[in-house]
């Protein structure tokens, strides 16, 4: 859940409330989306733009690295459904 319970689900708040240790899950269509993972930290590298770039880690051991935005806590992801 956001920090904040006033934070729109999606919102720009909502999403820099994503940080280290959050539970979260992709909402990029593909390969993880649904798969609770967690956030390791900040991506080496980084895009540019408004939200940073983090790294992430599946439950299966996968880790790869995506922008803060495109991520939702995993608790919301049923909402979003």
């Amino acid at each position: 859940m956001p920090k904040n319970k006033e934070h729109i689900i999606n919102g720009t708040d909502y999403h820099h409330s994503i940080g280290k240790g959050d539970i979260v899950t992709s909402l990029v269509y593909g390969k993880h989306r649904g798969t609770p993972s967690t956030v390791i930290g900040y991506a080496p590298i980084q895009f540019g733009g408004y939200f940073p770039s983090l790294l992430v880690k599946t439950d299966t051991g996968y880790t790869f690295c995506i922008k803060q935005n495109l991520l939702c806590y995993w608790e919301d992801f049923p909402k979003l459904k």
